[in-house]
């Protein structure tokens, strides 16, 4: 499971700065979320989810923040089941 999730943010840190920023979240999310377009999500959607991972609060996540979230995600049923079974994430 840690391997595939340290991919998937690898996958979402565009720039490949070791973080990912609101921007990159947001492409992530359109993923997760089946969208075609991240304009598909609304803007207080992202920043109520930005909010709750941004744990330290300077403007980007480390995966250590990207793993405390995708847990806390999987356990309360806040992504699709799809996206959880995907990345092998087991309850």
């Amino acid at each position: 499971e840690v391997e595939r999730l340290f991919k998937l943010f690898r996958e979402a840190d565009e720039d490949n700065n070791g973080t990912i920023d609101i921007a990159e979240f947001h492409q992530l999310l359109t993923r997760f979320l089946g969208r075609k377009t991240a304009s598909d999500i609304p803007e207080t959607r992202i920043r109520r989810f930005w909010q709750g991972i941004d744990q330290d609060k300077n403007g980007s996540i480390d995966f250590v923040e990207f793993m405390t979230w995708w847990h806390s995600c999987a356990a309360h049923d806040i992504l699709p089941q799809a996206v959880i079974k995907k990345y092998n994430y087991a309850r």
